[in-house]
């Protein structure tokens, strides 16, 4: 969503295309309250030598070159949430076309 959001920005005082992703993965018994959880990897298949070990959590590790202030970060936010939205209404007209009109009424 973020990357769709910076086009938007139309006059930032940054240069927000200078960004690193990069994310880490490691026990989830390390994880501390400053990093930001993506979710959980859990294995499939289960090893004896696995029994009673953490599962791996992955962590978001992205970065902007230079510090964003808080007005900066409401934008790309705002920005972020009309991605979203566009992406669900997008969703919606691609399921209505597909269905006559009384159809997608009596389904809604």
């Amino acid at each position: 969503m973020l990357i769709d959001a910076i086009p938007g920005f139309e006059f930032p005082r940054c240069n927000l295309y200078d960004y690193t992703i990069d994310q880490e993965i490691k026990p989830e018994n390390e994880v501390t309250e400053d990093d930001f959880l993506i979710g959980v990897l859990w294995d499939d298949t289960i090893d004896e030598n696995d029994f009673g070990r953490p599962p791996l959590a992955l962590i978001e590790k992205s970065t902007f070159s230079s510090d964003l202030n808080s007005e900066e970060i409401n934008i790309l936010a705002i920005l972020m949430m009309i991605a979203w939205v566009q992406r669900q209404v997008t969703s919606i007209e691609s399921t209505r076309m597909k269905y006559s009109g009384a159809d997608f009424k009596m389904t809604s």
